[in-house]
């Protein structure tokens, strides 16, 4: 699935005030491997233990984002819905109204690399790579194809130690062995190039 129009630049530093990188969960939608969002996406490998999943962005929400969508405008109350991508109260609205919700694409480890696992670099059970295009510049989503579909539990972080640090028995529980998913990183789907996740995907809203 191609993106529209130029990628956004989005700054990998961390939010202000931040001292080191904190996880996010994410609930995902499970996309099985003959679904209409995958239409022109790399065919998963038949040794993948992992699916492609979906993550939903909240309406405001951006690729920069490290704190929740709010309200930045009054024109509703004249009938009117503003364009600023980051007001949730109009986003909302548009995306009640459209049907359409915005996504960004996760990536079975052994399919992101060709089936090619690097010797310095070794990937956990379930662990999943962000697709970068994506997570610049969400992909349309019809409410329709994902509504059935089942969800999951996905951790972002850092590293995938960041992303264990201060867990509970029971979120390491969750994560590893109640089909729970990692990712610590994001990938170009045509170079295989590495990339930093964006703040959106790393840091929990207040």
């Amino acid at each position: 699935m191609e993106s529209r129009g130029e990628k956004p630049e989005v700054s990998e530093t961390k939010p202000a005030g931040a001292e080191k990188p904190v996880r996010r969960a994410h609930q995902v939608y499970v996309i099985p491997d003959n679904h209409p969002l995958l239409n022109g996406l790399e065919k998963r490998l038949a040794d993948d233990p992992n699916p492609y999943l979906l993550s939903v962005w909240a309406p405001g929400e951006t690729a920069r984002s490290t704190e929740p969508p709010t309200r930045k405008c009054t024109t509703q109350e004249h009938g009117k819905l503003c364009d600023d991508e980051t007001c949730s109260s109009c986003n909302t609205e548009k995306e009640a109204n459209s049907n359409i919700l915005r996504g960004t694409l996760f990536i079975p480890c052994f399919t992101a690399m060709g089936g090619i696992c690097p010797s310095d670099d070794l990937f956990e059970d379930n662990e999943v790579f962000a697709d970068h295009e994506s997570s610049l510049e969400p992909i349309a989503v019809p409410k329709a194809l994902i509504c059935n579909l089942p969800r999951r539990t996905l951790y972002c972080g850092t590293s995938i130690t960041s992303i264990l640090k201060g867990m509970t028995v029971q979120e390491v529980k969750q994560c590893f062995l109640l089909k729970g998913f990692v990712c610590d990183k994001a990938i170009d789907r045509r170079t295989r190039e590495p990339h930093t996740l964006t703040p959106r995907l790393l840091y929990q809203p207040a």
